[in-house]
């Protein structure tokens, strides 16, 4: 089975970063996300952007792969033929995973080589 949890990008906390955590909870009152996370001043709620959920699956490099990751995709389904390197957002539609770029087709994750070279908050220009 795979593990559930979150990250979330927060600009006040400690710097523009990612915080992780299991527990999350969107407050109607403020229309913002907070996650629950574990840190040396024991456990604190902070503001995120939008949650982003694990994924289950890590990169060729054995990095966590989550919702908001921008991944360099490289076909590698018919040895021997080009291979094309694209980028893509992972996104979660239609109760799945998926790559969302050109050239990319969201049911076969199992035919590419994927590699987590950035995310939507801090690298939004490797999607161009």
């Amino acid at each position: 089975m795979r593990e559930i949890k979150f990250r979330g990008y927060n600009k006040e906390f400690d710097g523009d970063q990612f915080v992780y955590g299991e527990t999350i909870l969107f407050q109607e009152y403020k229309q913002q996300w907070v996650m629950l996370i574990e840190n040396e001043l024991g456990e604190q709620w902070v503001d995120i952007k939008e949650p982003q959920q694990y994924t289950g699956l890590e990169d060729k490099n054995g990095k966590e792969i989550y919702e908001g990751d921008i991944v360099k995709v490289k076909d590698n389904y018919i040895p021997g033929e080009v291979n094309i390197d694209i980028n893509g957002e992972v996104k979660f539609k239609d109760a799945s995973f998926c790559i969302s770029g050109s050239g990319i087709t969201r049911y076969r994750w199992c035919d590419y080589e994927i590699e987590v070279i950035g995310n939507i908050y801090e690298n939004l220009d490797l999607l161009d």
